[in-house]
């Protein structure tokens, strides 16, 4: 019954062949479009491979510390009435880094005449990739920060009540520390 439809349709037409010639030539146009898609697709991937990885930069905690006691004294000094202001800041710790771990579970199970023995293997090895030098480095999935343990805030301003409970509010919202930590004082 299919067959009969397609028949009726191709025997209709009078220009059969060309129609048939106008598919295959759609078809081939097709074809060659697609794989010039596909080529280009390819160059991009080879120009991909020459962009180097971002290097990022490792800071010691102190430097970090140093850094946000920076940033923490100059916005402060910005606050009105507080004047020249000089920070300190205590750690509760330092950066900890965690990297991947790959684990390896083996078992075994030994029958013995009135006891079943099972031994189990877990072995943790740690994912490394090659650094730009050639050496081999742990893949660091996170990195924890030191938590901020107090502050000492020495300003100009600090006999100024009003001052001095803004330059701890203040030292409390961007340290995210409970303001028996901070600790606010006059400069001579």
């Amino acid at each position: 019954m299919k067959v009969d439809f397609f028949k009726k349709i191709f025997s209709s037409s009078k220009n059969f062949k060309m129609n048939v010639l106008a598919l295959f030539v759609t078809g081939v146009l097709l074809l060659i479009i697609s794989s010039s898609m596909l080529s280009k697709d390819d160059e991009k991937i080879d120009d991909y491979e020459d962009i180097k990885p971002i290097e990022t930069v490792n800071t010691s905690g102190d430097s970090q510390r140093k850094d946000l006691e920076k940033r923490l004294s100059e916005i402060l000094s910005s606050i009105e009435g507080a004047g020249n202001t000089k920070v300190m800041i205590t750690m509760a710790n330092t950066s900890e880094k965690v990297v991947a771990k790959d684990n390896r579970e083996e078992s075994s199970s030994d029958k013995g005449e009135n006891s079943l023995s099972t031994k189990s293997v877990i072995e943790e090895t740690t994912v490394s990739v090659e650094a730009s030098g050639g050496t081999k480095e742990p893949f660091v999935l996170s990195e924890n920060m030191p938590k901020v343990q107090g502050a000492l805030i020495v300003s100009e301003g600090a006999d100024n009540v009003y001052v001095k409970g803004a330059i701890i509010e203040a030292t409390q919202a961007l340290l995210n520390i409970p303001s028996h930590k901070v600790a606010v004082f006059k400069m001579k």
